[in-house]
């Protein structure tokens, strides 16, 4: 599975050696091929891909989306670009995991889980904590909002009654058993 990349600073370097050592956790059914990083900092890639094992690299997202080589994006830029890059790499038949926030509002998310229905695309959002005993235990803490009615969506939670709604895509993996 190639991927790409966007996102060449601490996010960038967090998945970057996640990928590097996801193999030595985990037996999967593809092996990662890290193929493409993409940056703004041309002066910087270089080396970064260098040492962190990238076969390529490009400040050229949209280009690097359009490369038919590329079968993951992997979405680590900065958030206000997540719903604009991973749209166009679903448009472009890419699966897509993106960094949270997925979106900054849900008529965002909304598009981004159209267009991965339409093209039958994974769209994946990194919820690292989401079955952490201490995470879902703040979580119970928490009243629950209305939930909503996007299929393949979990609903947040408010905390001391603020209406403040967030989804998360449901994983492909299941739930971890825990305590």
């Amino acid at each position: 599975c190639n991927i790409a990349l966007f996102g060449q600073k601490f996010m960038g370097r967090v998945h970057s050696n996640a990928y590097l050592k996801v193999e030595k956790f985990f037996n999967l059914p593809v092996h990662p091929v890290m193929h493409t990083i993409v940056g703004r900092d041309l002066i910087a890639l270089a080396p970064f891909a260098d040492r962190w094992g990238w076969k390529k690299y490009n400040t050229n997202w949209k280009e690097v989306i359009k490369d038919a080589d590329i079968d993951l994006v992997d979405i680590a830029a900065p958030n206000y670009g997540h719903a604009d890059q991973a749209l166009a790499a679903l448009a472009a038949g890419k699966h897509v995991v993106v960094e949270k926030p997925l979106a900054l509002d849900l008529a965002q998310a909304d598009a981004l889980i159209g267009q991965a229905n339409k093209h039958h695309l994974l769209l994946v959002t990194n919820l690292m904590q989401r079955y952490n005993p201490r995470c879902t235990a703040t979580a119970g803490c928490c009243r629950p909002c209305r939930p909503t009615s996007w299929p393949g969506f979990a609903t947040g939670a408010t905390r001391a009654g603020s209406p403040n709604r967030t989804a998360a895509i449901r994983s492909p993996w299941p739930k971890r058993q825990t305590g």
